[in-house]
């Protein structure tokens, strides 16, 4: 046995808060005015808010057209 007891590959799963944080789309005033809130929430410790404002700026993003 080459020291592997398992038969199959191990699975590479994706970081699991990556989507917590998405970018706000630049020259936009609303994830702008998102970005700052979620700046603050962090900044103040409100970690919830903070996860709000990020979802908020991800839902929002979805509807810019590159």
């Amino acid at each position: 046995m080459s020291g592997n007891r398992y038969h199959e590959r191990p699975v590479s799963l994706g970081e699991p808060y990556a989507d917590l944080s998405p970018d706000p789309v630049p020259g936009c005033a609303e994830c702008s005015a998102l970005d700052e809130e979620r700046y603050e929430a962090r900044k103040r410790r409100k970690f919830a808010a903070a996860v709000v404002a990020g979802q908020r700026i991800r839902n929002h993003g979805r509807g810019h057209h590159a």
